[in-house]
């Protein structure tokens, strides 16, 4: 029969530490990019085989991860006012956006909101 372990034979516990770091542009699991475009997980997915969502980013083989910044943005591209090829060019910025960082994808979709304007 064993003995319980005394205080001093006990293993130490570790406590986790909560997470100090936020980052600025985070990544996105599918569930959490559908609710930042306020659609249901089956119209995200369907968006996303049309290409009005950026290419996900696969932080493992089953893993897809989208970055806020290019969520919003390409949301921003498809809520402008409806003219005629507006998703279209939401497609054409969402195509495009992986290519570049941050800064550019944002003065990009400023770019696409005034060539909508224009035209």
């Amino acid at each position: 029969m064993r003995s319980p372990l005394s205080a001093a034979e006990a293993p130490a516990t570790t406590r986790r530490r909560a997470a100090t770091y936020i980052p600025d542009d985070p990544l996105l699991t599918a569930r959490e990019a559908a609710a930042e475009r306020r659609q249901a997980l089956s119209t995200f997915w369907r968006d996303v085989k049309r290409g009005l969502v950026p290419p996900a980013i696969y932080v493992s083989p089953r893993c897809p991860r989208w970055r806020r910044s290019e969520i919003r943005a390409a949301l921003e591209a498809c809520r402008a006012p409806q003219r005629q090829g507006s998703c279209v060019m939401a497609a054409l910025f969402c195509a495009l956006a992986p290519l570049s960082d941050p800064l550019v994808v944002l003065t990009l979709a400023a770019l696409l909101r005034l060539a909508e304007g224009i035209g």
